[in-house]
């Protein structure tokens, strides 16, 4: 939404900020808002390796690391990670993000009027509530500005999987302290958050927590959980009722470290 190519910026291509500056990018940060396949409908950024990467200035710690770039390297150095992105090489894995409905600016919408607006060519932009302008959402934004008249018949040349952060996750159907405490016991078994939500197995889960937590870790990993979308500053809503029909599933996931 605030990015390059966001509704206040005024530029529809990269070429059209940096100039010939442009020459000298090769990678692109694409925003929680939006996903790979998303940024695929701008045939520009095909040049470009497509990142992402995790703000570290929110009040929420958990928040740290719901994003990454993933890379295979003996030897992080500086010069390895930096040829990997460059040349998006065998070294380059793909992202892990965060299913981008979840986002704070996924769709347009006026958050005082509790107004959300599916993108379509036709839009207006104003609350049909209030009358006010709406917040221009990143999907239709990119509806706005891309050429493409048939984007489903994209193929995504990127690796992605998308997963929801643990303790987020669970705070949709525990209290706060309940889902800390559930997190702390898993951290404990087994280590680091990915591992936990992409690679550990059904029964090492059942040995740790209870059926319900890992059903929901479960469900997640394959992309059966919903998301009624984020609008205005607003976050998604994850819906763990399955029966709910307001929201949009995740796409899913596969063991990241299966990968061949």
């Amino acid at each position: 939404h605030t990015s390059l190519l966001g509704q206040d910026h005024g530029f529809n291509s990269i070429q059209e900020c940096y100039k010939t500056a442009a020459r000298h990018i090769f990678a692109l940060e694409k925003g929680l808002s939006s996903d790979i396949e998303m940024n695929a409908m701008f045939p520009e950024t095909k040049k470009y390796t497509l990142i992402s990467n995790s703000d570290a200035h929110s009040a929420t710690a958990q928040r740290i690391g719901r994003e990454a770039t993933v890379l295979s390297l003996e030897e992080p150095t500086y010069e390895k990670i930096f040829d990997a992105i460059k040349l998006r090489s065998k070294d380059f894995v793909g992202t892990i993000e965060v299913p981008p409905e979840y986002g704070k600016y996924h769709l347009s919408g006026h958050r005082y009027c509790g107004i959300s607006e599916q993108p379509s060519r036709l839009s207006n932009g104003f609350c049909a509530k209030c009358g006010r302008k709406l917040t221009l959402g990143v999907l239709q934004r990119i509806l706005n500005i891309s050429s493409l008249s048939n984007p489903s018949s994209l193929v995504t040349v990127q690796r992605s999987w998308k997963l929801l952060p643990l303790f987020e996750l669970l705070s949709a159907t525990y209290s706060t302290e309940t889902a800390f405490n559930f997190s702390e016991k898993l951290y404990g078994a087994f280590g680091n958050e990915f591992n936990i939500l992409l690679n550990v197995d059904l029964e090492s889960l059942l040995k740790v927590v209870n059926e319900k937590v890992t059903n929901l870790i479960m469900k997640n990993r394959s992309g059966e959980i919903t998301i009624i979308p984020g609008f205005d500053n607003t976050y998604g809503k994850i819906v763990v009722d399955s029966s709910s029909k307001e929201g949009v599933k995740s796409k899913g996931l596969i063991d990241i470290f299966g990968v061949t």
